[in-house]
């Protein structure tokens, strides 16, 4: 009976000590993402969910999913220039091609780790594919701006 309450304490340890949100922002002015809680990107979904007139996906997801076993990924990623050590997933497949956003297009950029909920903004691209609009920040970066506000008016 002890063993089995040993079990179930050191269980419940692990997953309490799981993080529940990894959250993100993306720069406009420098067109990257940073990690906000100094995590850092071992994975990160690109989805473009516009839509074409005849209703199909401009194209699939896109993943990024760092490749090094010997360096940690970076917290910041960015999107002009990709890390070498990441290996772009397009539509299931390793994609050689270097990483261009499409242009006037809307993308979820999400995050997940180590038994975290998935963390997600959105994105909007100009007519040459560089983002321009991001909205759909968590509470947890609305609270850390706020904060900054507050300490420049003091």
């Amino acid at each position: 009976m002890k063993r089995n309450n040993m079990f179930l304490i050191m269980c419940l340890l692990v997953f309490s000590s799981c993080r529940v949100e990894n959250p993100f922002y993306f720069d406009i002015n420098t067109q990257t993402i940073f990690s906000s809680d100094k995590g850092v990107f071992y994975s990160i979904n690109i989805d473009n969910d516009s839509i074409k007139p005849d209703g199909h996906l401009y194209e699939g997801g896109i993943i990024l999913i760092w490749n090094d076993t010997i360096s940690p990924p970076p917290n910041k990623i960015n999107i002009d220039s990709i890390p070498d050590k990441y290996n772009i997933h397009r539509a299931g497949y390793i994609s050689h091609k270097k990483l261009k956003l499409k242009s006037n297009s809307t993308y979820i950029l999400s995050k997940t780790g180590f038994g975290g909920v998935a963390y997600k903004i959105k994105i909007w691209t100009d007519s040459k594919g560089k983002v321009v609009k991001i909205a759909n920040v968590s509470k947890y970066i609305d609270k850390q701006i706020r904060t900054l506000l507050s300490e420049g008016r003091n």
